[in-house]
C-alpha cells in the first residue's frame, strides 16, 4: 500500500476547511508559526511559500489537534 500523501492543494483545501469549521483566524495561526501576520493568507491565496515547511505544518497540527498528515507531514518525515 502506497503511503498517504497531500499534495499542496489538498493541504490548502484541508487547511481551508479547519479554519472556517473551527472558525480560527488566518492571523493568529500566522502568529502560532511566529510568522507575519499575512503568512497563512499568503500561503492559502497567493500560493506562497509554495508548500508549507515540516516543522509549521506540525506546530499547526498540534495547535489544531489533528494529524500532521492532514497538513502534508508524511510518516516518513521527523517529528518535529
Amino acid at each position: 500500500m502506497a503511503p498517504e500523501y497531500r499534495t499542496d492543494t489538498e493541504v490548502r483545501a484541508a487547511l481551508r476547511v479547519l479554519i472556517d469549521r473551527r472558525g480560527l483566524h488566518r492571523q493568529e495561526l500566522s502568529r502560532v508559526l511566529g510568522k507575519a501576520p499575512g503568512y497563512v493568507h499568503d500561503f492559502l491565496e497567493r500560493g506562497a511559500p509554495q508548500r508549507l515547511e515540516v516543522a509549521d505544518a506540525a506546530r499547526l497540527a498540534r495547535y489544531m489537534g489533528i494529524d500532521a498528515i492532514e497538513l502534508g507531514v508524511t510518516p516518513g518525515q521527523a517529528e518535529v
